[in-house]
């Protein structure tokens, strides 16, 4: 039964709908938000709508794989993910993609990498005090895995030689960690992801080497244990408290957990205290592209949930 409308008239190709224009497009480093704030010239340059803030251009760049060393484009990829996602149904293949390039929805990691969501395990619950703890030893875990799986002092000696071909660059700032414009790092990056170095460590080493941090993080060297699976409550007085920005440390943990959820699917997120949990994440809903003077656009969410709650079906979600 195909999805209704509301999007994607008949006939309109939602890619249309919306101006395009190039946004400049900076490797971020979740800890340095002046990162996501446009800087002038330099950095790749990314093709996305007009209204798309900095952070959904660096997310869009980072869950799609895309190259560094040229222009990215979000049109054909996200046309291309709507096709994966729509089981064929052609009206709701459109409201997918509208969805997407209004940014009302983005699906998680594992479906824009086209892998099946699978069930999740018996976890444990962790109260929101601990968010910055848990969300540190998911990544730290990520981290010391993906060390683990490449080879330490591999690894190490790629991202050493990413950092070095940026601060060892005698051009402009913006020259120094482009890598169309800074051969040495082009030819650094292509010899990590050669060796297998994530794109996510390439980025973040070239990061920190423009705010002077130059030495390689540690947890490189060995995997520790993995966290134990959990399902994290987040109150609505937190989310409350971050959202607007009144309160700086809940902003920056809210960040912390959205960070985490997109780069890594964990943790789970449970919104009272006896929310069910049987299933990972299938996609995120952005709230805020849902929100009228006055309230919620209600009809406007109902839709978009069914939509989506369709494609968490189809793809094992």
């Amino acid at each position: 039964m195909s999805e209704t409308r509301r999007l994607s008239p008949s006939g309109q190709d939602p890619l249309n709908a919306e101006e395009m224009r190039k946004h400049p497009l900076f490797n971020p480093d979740p800890d340095l938000v002046a990162d996501f704030v446009e800087q002038g010239e330099g950095g790749v340059d990314i093709i996305a709508p007009r209204n798309w803030p900095a952070p959904a251009c660096a997310a869009f760049a980072a869950l799609s794989d895309a190259r560094f060393d040229t222009d990215i484009e979000t049109g054909p990829v996200l046309a291309d993910l709507a096709e994966a996602l729509c089981g064929g149904d052609t009206i709701a293949r459109d409201e997918i993609l509208a969805g997407l390039v209004r940014r009302e929805a983005c699906p998680v990691t594992a479906l824009w990498r086209g892998e099946k969501l699978a069930a999740a395990p018996e976890c444990a619950r962790a109260p929101a005090e601990q968010t910055l703890q848990l969300v540190q030893s998911i990544q730290q875990h990520a981290m010391s895995a993906a060390a683990a799986d490449v080879g330490a002092r591999i690894l190490r000696d790629r991202l050493e030689s990413v950092v070095a071909a940026c601060v060892n660059c005698d051009g402009e700032a913006g020259e120094c960690f482009d890598p169309r414009r800074n051969r040495a790092l082009a030819r650094a990056i292509r010899d990590a992801r050669r060796d297998g170095a994530p794109d996510a460590m390439i980025e973040r080493a070239i990061a920190r080497a423009r705010h002077g941090r130059t030495e390689i993080e540690p947890g490189l060297d060995q995997a520790g244990p993995a966290p134990e699976r959990c399902v994290l409550h987040l109150p609505a007085e937190l989310i409350a408290a971050g959202a607007d920005g009144a309160d700086p440390t809940a902003a920056r943990l809210l960040a912390r957990v959205s960070e985490s959820v997109w780069t890594h699917g964990e943790p789970m997120l449970a919104f009272t205290e006896h929310d069910p949990v049987s299933a990972p994440s299938a996609v995120f809903l952005n709230l805020a592209a849902f929100a009228r003077p006055g309230g919620f656009d209600d009809a406007a969410l109902g839709a978009a949930g069914a939509l989506w709650g369709g494609v968490a079906e189809r793809q094992g979600g």
